[in-house]
């Protein structure tokens, strides 16, 4: 079958092609192509010729000056030709016949002869011999001036005749021989005016085009005779004035366009006669009023064109009993109110009311259009739309309300429209500034450009389909908009299609962030915003709602908070939250969270950056824990074992001074049993991980620290000792050899003295010393005593002489006296003799009590500091000079004693 069907294409193809052939002569400058002539002419452009079934195409070069038809090559055609179109080209020297005999054309349909530069030419009928079987005529864009007064004396037969963008000018009689003719078109000439009887003879006449002319009046007599006219265009001409008969005897005219004239005004009764017509076209006319009974006897009227005019009232019979109409273009005029207009319009399916002043829309305005489709009401003033202006047009399928003043109640006025089928409602560039969709079903919403803050789809049904743009809004970008970018990053999954492109969000710091590449987690409300029954977030706090983990966010960060603030837990009942979520980072806070009701139910706990160093307790429903950036050094084994039972998910400890010590174990194993949990926590002043070491190292760690911190302490007890012995160390060393504490060994540092002893005195007490030197040499130890009276060298100085006596002794005996504590020699012997015991570390200074004395009264600090801390010798004693031997002979050092002294009590006590 498929094979009969290709046969029978090719077949009809075969014969629907025409085939030419060429007999050119060597001198010929034309080639043939096939169904295509070319012929090179003077100029750049060659003629060319297509055949193509029965049509001849001939394209001239325009600047051709010359058509030689006998130039061109001899062809042989297997079919007539019946239609030759000519562009571009000259008249012929001749006429056209002897084209039409050099291709042996017969019987000529159509004749096309266009684009010709006849600048000024007058047609003469000699050009146009033998068209007597020719039907149509196309003369058009060739700047014709004039034609011969029987012009179309050979063509009687022609129905269609086009002479538009020429510059004829018409005569009475020049159509009295188309006596067929049906379609003429006279548009574009510049015609001033029409002769009274010229179209008498085209009686046949049906389509009269006259657009584009310079006509400026209509009056009764202009048509007179076209009783078989259907259309006239009259479109873009000049025509001020229409006389009330001008078209009275058109009877069968069913389409008139006036459009782009200059009316203000039309006759009452211009269409009274005129009962067939379906199209009237007076569009940009400049009409300021419409006649009520205009259109009263055109109940056939279908499409009727007032747009761009400049009416602001319009009768309210104006449509009475145009029961056929069905498309009414009421746009860019000055209409204020239409409310009861369209009163038993039932058959309008298109209305176009754009570009005006309407105000309100109210239940009746548009109750008798039951077949309206299309409505267009943009660029008005529209503000107030009642519900039910729409609800009897059940056909409706598009409303354009956008440009107007739109601020609410739409979605009402939806509602009421529901249709079986979808309705598109353009509502762009209004005040609307919320959406709520929960009844909407079935319809597509465009809300571009307009001051909508909040989308709401809560309850919008399952099976809805919908679609919505909301370009170009200041959408809010808080929870009310939540469930609106959750369907954004969700919507190929319903029904609802919803467009948001170059949203941002409204009052956001950060304009250029677009509302859809939002995180859902961010958009968040004040708890005050959302529910009239909260009243109090905790002091320097904000209390917001997240909806995408159904979580309250209490936020009480950066506000240098050194106590917990307290939660009224009570206060968030009525959000039926799952989690609770405290912000209390960068404070001031010294310890962690205290166990008390309020932070029971709290789920995320963020104390990063405080100052915390304990934590005791943590509550018991945590997920998320932030501890980073504090000063913590331990987590006690009770606040573990809490984490232990929570469902901890988030855990930051990181930048804590940790102690890694045998304790800190069992918060590595915590951390290692949970991999999601923080893991850069490092022992303090090291690189070591907590979960990267093992039991011995955290005790390891503990021992060192142990060591380190006893050889610490020994140090600071070493260095407070050593400051303490510099500042009291006189009195420590007069302490030490007063006890026998001494260090060194007496017997290596003497060795070399050449004295026992060097007896200090007042020259006034010379008496008893010399019977003191006689008992110290003549004793049986026998001391080798040092005196001044004998020993020194006379003519050297006395300080010198002190000096070297203390020096080459190994005791210096002072005798005290009265005498002796006024010479200043004596008391610089006491202090060259302390010296030196001091520097020895050996008790050298004896003294011997020879008469009393009140020490209190002493001047010399450095004595009486030595008198209340030494033993010394009382002469009056009757043990004195056994006690005064065994003085100057012991011997003790704090480590051994070298000689057991006797009789040691005996000594006399410090004052």
């Amino acid at each position: 079958m498929r094979i009969l069907w290709l046969v029978t294409i090719c077949t009809l193809l075969s014969f629907a092609s025409c085939k030419i052939i060429c007999n050119n002569s060597k001198e010929s400058k034309c080639k043939c192509f096939g169904r295509r002539i070319q012929c090179r002419t003077k100029i750049q452009d060659d003629i060319i010729i297509d055949v193509d079934n029965f049509v001849i195409d001939i394209e001239c070069p325009t600047e051709l000056k010359n058509f030689h038809i006998n130039k061109f090559p001899n062809v042989t055609l297997d079919r007539n030709i019946t239609v030759l179109n000519m562009r571009y080209c000259p008249l012929p020297l001749n006429d056209f016949k002897e084209i039409f005999d050099w291709f042996s054309i017969q019987n000529m349909d159509t004749f096309r002869f266009y684009h010709s530069n006849l600048n000024g030419t007058v047609l003469r009928k000699e050009y146009f011999q033998s068209f007597d079987t020719l039907r149509h005529l196309i003369l058009t864009y060739n700047g014709i001036k004039n034609l011969d007064k029987n012009f179309f004396a050979n063509m009687t037969q022609l129905r269609l005749l086009e002479l538009q963008n020429n510059n004829i000018n018409l005569t009475k009689n020049i159509f009295k021989n188309l006596q067929y003719l049906k379609y003429l078109d006279l548009s574009y000439n510049n015609l001033q005016y029409v002769p009274y009887g010229v179209f008498q003879a085209v009686r046949t006449l049906t389509n009269l085009h006259l657009r584009g002319n310079q006509l400026t009046k209509i009056d009764d007599f202009i048509f007179a005779g076209l009783l078989n006219l259907r259309l006239l265009e009259l479109g873009f001409n000049k025509i001020e004035t229409i006389t009330e008969n001008a078209f009275a005897t058109l009877k069968d005219l069913t389409q008139i366009n006036l459009s782009s004239n200059s009316l203000t005004t039309l006759p009452r009764r211009l269409f009274q006669r005129n009962k067939n017509l379906t199209k009237v076209y007076l569009k940009k006319c400049n009409l300021s009023e419409i006649p009520e009974n205009l259109f009263e006897n055109t109940t056939t009227l279908q499409d009727l064109m007032l747009g761009k005019n400049n009416l602001e009232q319009i009768s309210e019979t104006l449509f009475k009993g145009l029961v056929s109409l069905e498309t009414i273009f009421l746009y860019d005029n000055k209409i204020k109110s239409i409310s009861h207009l369209f009163k038993g319009l039932e058959q309008i399916t298109l209305l176009y009311l754009q570009d005006n002043l309407i105000e309100e829309l109210s239940s009746e305005t548009f109750a008798d259009l039951i077949n309206l489709k299309e409505i267009n009401l943009k660029g008005n003033r529209i503000k107030q739309i009642h519900s039910l202006v729409f609800s009897k047009n059940h056909k409706l399928k598009s409303v354009i309300l956008s440009h107007n003043e739109i601020e609410d109640n739409f979605e009402t006025v939806i509602t009421s429209t529901q249709t079986n089928s979808l309705i598109n409602w353009n509502l762009n560039h209004n005040r609307i500034q919320q959406i709520k969709l929960e009844n909407l079903q079935n319809v597509s919403i465009r809300l571009d450009y307009n001051n909508i803050t909040v989308v709401d789809l809560k309850d919008i049904k399952v099976n809805t389909t919908l679609k919505i743009s909301f370009n170009e809004n200041p959408i809010i970008c808080n929870c009310r908009n939540y469930n609106l970018l959750n369907h954004l990053k969700n919507q190929s999954k319903s029904n609802l299609t919803i467009t948001a492109k170059n949203v941002t969000c409204f009052g956001s710091q950060e304009v250029k962030k677009t509302f859809e590449n939002l995180e859902l987690s961010s958009l968040v409300c004040s708890l005050e915003e959302i529910s009239k029954n909260f009243t109090e977030c905790p002091k320097n706090c904000s209390c917001i709602w997240r909806p995408f983990d159904n979580s309250v966010v209490i936020n009480c960060s950066n506000k240098s908070l050194a106590e917990y603030p307290q939660i009224d837990l009570t206060q968030f009942k009525n959000f039926n939250y799952s989690e609770i979520e405290l912000h209390l980072e960068n404070n001031e806070l010294e310890t962690g969270p205290m166990n008390h009701f309020s932070y029971v139910n709290i789920t995320k706990l963020f104390l990063s950056n405080n100052k915390i160093k304990t934590i005791n307790w943590v509550p018991p429903r945590l997920k998320s824990l932030h501890l980073d950036q504090n000063h913590i050094s331990k987590i006690p084994p009770k606040v573990i074992e809490i984490l232990n039972r929570t469902d901890l998910v988030n855990l930051t400890l990181n930048n804590n001074p940790w102690l890694c010590d045998c304790n800190a174990e069992i918060l590595a194993q915590f951390l290692r049993t949970v991999p999601a949990l923080s893991t850069n926590i490092y022992c303090a002043n090291t690189t070591l991980r907590f979960i990267d070491m093992k039991r011995e190292d955290f005790c390891k760690s503990q021992t060192f620290l142990y060591l380190t911190t006893v050889i610490i302490s020994l140090l600071l007890i070493s260095a407070l000792f050593a400051i303490f012995y510099y500042r009291y160390k006189q009195m420590i060393k007069i302490w030490l050899l007063s006890h026998n504490l001494s260090w060194l060994s007496e017997e290596n540092l003497d060795k070399d003295k050449i004295y026992d002893v060097f007896i200090s005195y007042s020259h006034k007490d010379e008496v008893f010393v010399r019977d003191l030197i006689s008992f110290l040499e003549n004793d049986p130890d026998s001391f080798k005593v040092c005196v001044q009276y004998r020993d020194w060298i006379l003519g050297e100085d006395i300080t010198t002489q002190i000096t070297n006596s203390v020096l080459k002794s190994r005791r210096t005996l002072m005798v005290l006296s009265k005498n002796f504590l006024e010479s200043k020699w004596g008391k610089m012997a006491f202090r060259t003799a302390h010296t030196q015991a001091l520097s020895d570390g050996i008790n050298r200074v004896v003294i011997l009590w020879y008469e009393d004395v009140e020490v209190e009264k002493l001047d010399d600090e450095e004595l009486k500091v030595y008198l209340k801390t030494r033993t010394y010798v009382k002469w009056e004693d009757k043990h004195s000079r056994k006690n005064l031997r065994n003085a100057l002979r012991r011997t003790r050092n704090w480590r051994q004693k070298t000689e057991v002294l006797e009789d040691e009590d005996m000594l006399i006590q410090p004052l």
